[in-house]
């Protein structure tokens, strides 16, 4: 067998190095077309990383250059990337003020300026690291003439044809269909399926005949979309502005061929892995693990994180499809347990402000059989071995405020290498490349860990280049994390609010106050909160985004006020300089 190298490293502390042995990888494997037990294909799509107006060739080349990336330093797979709005049709907000046609082709000028090579370069990249495309689309187009039909019934037929496209996106955002064109809608899909057998065909908010309808695979759940503070807000006080995300409950029946709009990495990325948990394992959708707008805005030391969530999920993809939801008064609301008879993964949550312990039942009440002992694992919000326990024990799981948690209960030896004794995240378990693992403690906390090698056999261990091989022969290592020990608190309240008298000159600091008010896109926030990366992919997809003059046009910048370029502008709120005299000259 071939020795290979694995890095385990210690959170802004030390680094572990194993060498290794390991066995053959599964393949992953979709069947021809789509049903409620297929394995989920994960997903991006790129709307709020555009708007109305569309993206273009460089952009999208980046984005996929940074998934291509992700790929190959992290493992993570992507099985579609979806080109949102404006692309090829228009929504209402390009028609209405550029004059151009709601429904387009490649060949105008419109798509050909903005993609001059078409999309054959897109979708080989994309396959150069086993992606397909998905295209946004409105469901008409097929015109007043049986000719007109049959050029955008050719247009369809050849993404799927010549590009393998795995999605339509048919949003009436665009336009619905008409009645006398539900047939070539009809025709056109089923001609699609030929080459496309397993074509993902989502039906946003558009309306369809019966026929036309069994030919969709998903629609939109709820009709709502999920961009944090935008178009879903917080329902209750939270310390954080996911809460109405994580609020969210399941579709009826557990119906896994619908679509929930995903997770939105453009605003409020605090805790965006614990939405992330409830998309992909909870619910558990068709398209899951889903994300959409700009990933390339979390912080270089989530970026693994995000892979990890796709990779754990692809572990188990083949038996998510099967789920049970939990009693309510017991593991508390929309928990959910889904695998086989004998590994199950459960997904709770907490939206209260202090810890909360559930009683995990080990047993046929969660979905388990049989008599063996039961591993139990915490994948999140760390990776953390509970024990070994006896079918029919119960585990105590602690879920933290305002935290979702994902808990793997299995009377099969786990799949990868365990660190027994300490909370951990696996950032990196590539198969011929180092694997790290950043172990997780507070303060001046002494722990003492071990490694459960399953299907790998490791030749050395180091934690930033310490030798530490005792560990492979079962020996257990002590470690303290630096710094001053102390208390935990989750939550600590700062006290109770006291009515004062106003000020004598209270405009004074309301003015204060607003001058002070970040009023800078929601994407600037989050590109402040991450800070600079060091990684030239990741700053690729970050120029393309705000150096695009859709973004820079609009104003919302702060610093565009100072940039020495009379063409931009910072503008505190949605408006046109349509008169610069107004006002005195004051706008």
């Amino acid at each position: 067998m071939k020795l290979k190298v694995i890095i385990i490293s210690l959170i802004g502390l030390s680094m572990l190095i194993f060498n290794l042995k390991t066995g053959a990888q599964n393949s992953d494997h979709y069947g021809e077309g789509i049903t409620s037990l297929t394995p989920s294909k994960s997903i991006y799509f790129d709307w709020i990383n555009r708007n109305w107006y569309g993206s273009n060739e460089k952009k999208i080349e980046a984005n996929l250059q940074f998934f291509k990336w992700l790929h190959y330093e992290y493992g993570m797979k992507l099985d579609i990337y979806l080109m949102d709005a404006g692309d090829i049709d228009q929504g209402p907000n390009c028609a209405q003020s550029f004059g151009l046609p709601t429904y387009g082709s490649l060949e105008t000028e419109h798509f050909k300026r903005r993609f001059p090579n078409g999309f054959d370069p897109l979708v080989k990249l994309a396959k150069s690291f086993d992606c397909r495309l998905g295209v946004w689309l409105g469901p008409d187009g097929y015109g007043k003439t049986e000719a007109d039909a049959m050029k955008r019934k050719e247009m369809l037929v050849k993404f799927c044809k010549d590009y393998h496209f795995a999605l339509f996106k048919f949003d009436a955002c665009c336009s619905d269909l008409s009645p006398e064109n539900q047939k070539y809608f009809i025709e056109t899909m089923q001609e699609c399926r030929k080459y496309s057998p397993d074509l993902i065909i989502l039906n946003h908010r558009i309306t369809l005949n019966e026929e036309a309808r069994k030919l969709t695979t998903t629609f939109l759940w709820e009709g709502r979309e999920t961009c944090v503070d935008v178009n879903i807000t917080n329902e209750n006080v939270a310390p954080h502005h996911r809460e109405g995300n994580l609020l969210r409950g399941l579709p009826p029946q557990l119906n896994r061929l619908t679509e929930d709009h995903g997770v939105c990495l453009s605003t409020g990325l605090n805790f965006w892995d614990d939405d992330l948990i409830l998309q992909a394992f909870n619910r558990n959708l068709i398209m899951s693990p889903e994300i959409y707008g700009s990933p390339f805005l979390l912080s270089d030391n989530e970026l693994p994180q995000l892979a990890r969530i796709y990779n754990i999920h692809r572990l188990y993809n083949a038996i998510l499809v099967n789920g049970m939801q939990l009693p309510e008064e017991k593991y508390g609301k929309f928990a959910v347990s889904r695998g086989d008879s004998s590994t199950r993964l459960i997904t709770l949550r907490n939206l209260t402000w202090q810890p909360v312990q559930i009683p995990v039942q080990l047993d046929k009440s969660i979905g388990l059989s049989g008599n063996g002992d039961i591993e139990v694992l915490q994948y999140h919000p760390t990776e953390n071995f509970l024990g070994n326990f006896k079918a029919g024990e119960t585990v105590q799981v602690t879920v933290l405020p305002f935290r979702s948690c994902l808990i793997k209960v299995s009377s099969k030896p786990n799949p990868e290498c365990l660190i027994k004794g300490v909370n951990y995240h696996v950032t990196k378990n590539i198969t011929g490349k180092p694997v790290r693992i950043s172990l997780m403690g507070l303060q001046g906390e002494k722990v003492t860990f071990s490694i459960t090698e399953n299907h790998r056999k490791f030749q050395k261990a180091s934690i930033e280049g310490k030798d530490v091989s005792s560990l492979l022969k079962s020996n257990p290592i002590s470690f303290t994390f630096p710094g001053q020990k102390r208390a935990l608190n989750y939550l600590t309240k700062m006290g109770n609010p006291q009515l004062e008298k106003l000020p004598e000159n209270p405009l004074k600091y309301m003015e204060t106050c607003l001058f002070a008010t970040d009023n800078n896109a929601l994407e600037v926030r989050e590109l402040n909160r991450s800070g600079k990366t060091k990684y030239p992919l990741v700053q690729e997809c970050r120029d393309q985004f705000f150096n695009d003059t859709i973004f820079s046009n609009e104003g919302i910048w702060d610093k565009l006020a100072f940039d020495g370029n009379l063409a931009t502008s910072f503008k505190v709120r949605r408006y046109e300089y349509l008169n610069m005299k107004e006002n005195n000259g004051a706008f």
